[in-house]
């Protein structure tokens, strides 16, 4: 039975005999299909700047995108499927490439680290041009890649469904039969590709990361107003808490969250 609501229990405050009904009732229905849709790429070489942009300065989503939609260098926004596509780029150069090279890839993932690093006093994320807006009805949502970019053709939507996910395992969201990482990344890879790209980026173990979606009113028995039905749009990115444990976010609200950005060109 696939899971709607996903979370560590040790982390989450949710009521396992509400998420078990409604559970069922997903299950049961007869629109509930989901098929993996067809994924596009950009079929080039992606190229991810080294540096924060702006000289490593903190913005909002909606003032990045603007930032880079008045850039003429011929460089965008970094979406999540760029980020996913640099990552494995990384990992394939620092696995076949000379000690030089290697050693130029440890120094990339440490400053994209950085970028993402989330401590105590220092709330951080790295933010992509990816936007997800949530439905209000069930728990589809769009997947906006490069989204408001000048350059309409490299804008790439997508319908999937999204289960609610609290400090979830990306394990246990890969176990439950989503395809929610993979449109989040735009790629046909497979979960175990996905996860080994990831625990490279991050130097961690696959335990230690974790996916965040928008809650629901529908599916959580506590107060809060940060739910997918009242602020349905959210930006996509990264966070690196404490260097201990990485987050695929998609829950933080755009007003109001400063983060890093990256630009990416193709070749």
């Amino acid at each position: 039975m696939n899971n709607h609501i996903l979370g560590d229990k040790k982390k989450s405050n949710f009521d396992e005999n509400l998420a078990d009904v409604v559970n069922k009732i997903f299950d049961n229905m007869p629109e509930r299909t989901e098929s993996a849709p067809k994924i596009v790429s950009p079929g080039k070489k992606v190229i991810l700047n080294y540096y924060s942009a702006n000289g490593g300065g903190s913005l909002t989503q909606d003032f990045w995108l603007k930032y880079w939609n008045e850039k003429n260098d011929g460089e965008i926004m970094a979406s999540m499927a760029d980020f996913y596509q640099a990552f494995k780029q990384l990992k394939h150069k620092y696995e076949t490439g000379t000690p030089g090279e290697k050693k130029d890839v440890e120094d990339f993932c440490k400053n994209l680290r950085y970028d993402m690093r989330s401590s105590m006093g220092n709330a951080g994320v790295l933010i992509s041009s990816t936007t997800i807006i949530y439905t209000q009805i069930n728990l589809q949502g769009r997947i906006i890649h490069h989204y408001n970019c000048k350059e309409k053709e490299l804008i790439k939507e997508y319908y999937p469904w999204i289960p609610v996910c609290m400090m979830t395992p990306i394990e246990s969201l890969c176990a439950s039969g989503f395809i929610f990482l993979g449109i989040l990344f735009n790629t046909k890879d497979d979960h175990e590709t996905i996860i080994q790209t990831l625990e490279f980026i991050s130097g961690l173990n696959r335990s230690k990361i974790v996916v965040e979606t928008a809650l629901s009113n529908k599916f959580v028995n506590f107060v809060n107003d940060a739910t997918r039905e009242n602020h349905p749009k959210r930006l996509a990115g990264f966070v690196l808490h404490d260097k201990t444990e990485l987050s695929i976010v998609g829950h933080y609200m755009i007003e109001g969250n400063h983060g890093h950005s990256r630009g990416v060109r193709y070749e």
